[in-house]
């Protein structure tokens, strides 16, 4: 994968999501898509909203749940989880399955 293909925060504070547990389900709107990732704008949990505190992340196909890439559409809400926070890169990975004990 080329650098800088993940999901760059959107006038975001990533440092909101670094401590959400990754067995935290968030809801997010789908706002971006291509063949193989669907971008998602998710919130911080406990953030007022503001422009400040949300964040798009990078959902890739793998992470996809069963059936999902045959109707995801724009504007859809759908639950995610972060799978990983890259502060360093501005780069949120998220997930639509259960939490795999051996990730990172």
């Amino acid at each position: 994968r080329p650098p800088g293909v993940e999901a760059r925060a959107r006038s975001g504070n990533l440092f909101a999501f670094a401590g959400v547990a990754p067995e935290r389900w968030l809801e997010g709107e789908i706002v971006g898509m291509t063949l193989q990732e669907v971008l998602v704008q998710i919130e911080a949990p406990g953030s007022g909203g503001g422009q400040y505190d949300a964040a798009v992340g990078s959902l890739r196909r793998e992470d996809f749940r069963p059936g999902f890439a045959k109707h995801a559409e724009l504007g859809e809400r759908v639950e995610v989880r972060l799978k990983r926070v890259n502060l360093h890169q501005g780069s949120l990975l998220l997930s639509m399955l259960d939490p795999d004990p051996r990730e990172d």
